[in-house]
């Protein structure tokens, strides 16, 4: 008997306990008028003044015993009130620490793949076949555009591929894979933070490429080889090297038609010969080795006035 009550204890004392109030509010209902005031009610033949104490006695009690409910009642609704919000607030957290794991499982699972193409991407740019290459270029350009994790990285790829020395170095156009990969660089997705030198391109022979955008800001173009390049931007009005490093970069018969070169370094830089329209505010152009004045005297600064012939490139 002992096993069973602590499993029905609770419910049977809610019971019992009712059932005495019950049975103690029936008791007093119909004694208590003479408990509390036995020495003015006559115990028979009652008189209507007797009815009177008794009436209100019990309209009193009733009256009570029905404050005593509705306090009850309001109890019970507010504690069921808090124990459903509990239930709520606990309901919230089970839910949001399920989301979060959903997040974090969905992000693990979106490093993997983006980890698996950047693993076939590259297994397919060192590949001998051209067709594998520029596959894995331009699986690395949409790994460049879907994880800006991985921006910064796919980035010094494509201009450590750039850098690598051609098998047979000539005056001809730049290979289509190398081209591809210019390309990619060259209409790269904006993200801030971007090192002002992470493109690295020192030395890398661009016989010929063609720039499809033009953000080339910062880029380090050292010794450089863009002899008969075309560095324009097809989607604005012109390319931007502005604080770009291109000492010693070969830019003869290059097409840079309006580019600007504020801040940019041009130290014993070839120049083309038609610089027409170009900015070179606060440009470094000593040691150029085609200098002449003329073509000094076509640039601008950046507030539209002509770059004085004397002077510049000295």
């Amino acid at each position: 008997m002992s096993d069973e009550q602590p499993k029905d204890g609770p419910p049977f004392r809610i019971w019992a306990l009712g059932i005495l109030a019950a049975v103690g509010f029936a008791v007093l209902f119909w004694r208590g008028p003479w408990w509390f005031d036995g020495a003015h009610i006559r115990d028979a033949n009652l008189e209507p003044a007797d009815g009177v104490v008794i009436t209100g006695f019990r309209t009193g009690l009733v009256a009570l015993a029905a404050g005593i409910v509705a306090g009850m009642g309001l109890w019970y609704t507010h504690k069921s009130h808090r124990h459903a919000e509990k239930l709520y607030e606990h309901g919230q957290e089970q839910f949001s620490h399920a989301r979060e794991k959903d997040r974090e499982q969905a992000e693990l699972t979106r490093e993997g793949q983006v980890t698996g193409r950047y693993v076939e991407a590259i297994k397919l740019l060192a590949s001998q076949n051209t067709t594998e290459r520029l596959g894995g270029i331009y699986g690395l350009e949409r790994i460049m555009h879907d994880s800006p994790k991985d921006y910064p990285t796919v980035v010094k790829v494509l201009a450590a591929f750039l850098r690598q020395k051609p098998l047979k170095p000539t005056r001809q156009a730049i290979p289509i894979d190398r081209q591809a990969a210019f390309t990619v660089l060259s209409r790269r997705p904006e993200h801030k933070g971007e090192h002002p030198e992470s493109i690295d391109l020192r030395g890398a022979y661009l016989v010929g490429a063609v720039s499809e955008g033009g953000n080339w800001e910062y880029a380090n173009f050292s010794g450089a080889n863009l002899t008969e390049a075309i560095l324009v931007d097809i989607h604005g009005p012109c390319a931007d090297f502005s604080g770009a490093i291109l000492d010693r970069a070969d830019l003869h018969n290059s097409a840079i038609p309006g580019a600007t070169f504020n801040g940019a370094s041009l130290r014993a830089t070839t120049l083309p010969e038609g610089i027409e329209g170009v900015w070179l505010w606060d440009t470094d152009l000593r040691e150029i080795t085609n200098y002449r004045p003329e073509l000094i005297q076509k640039a601008y600064t950046n507030d539209g006035t002509q770059i004085p012939a004397t002077g510049a490139g000295q």
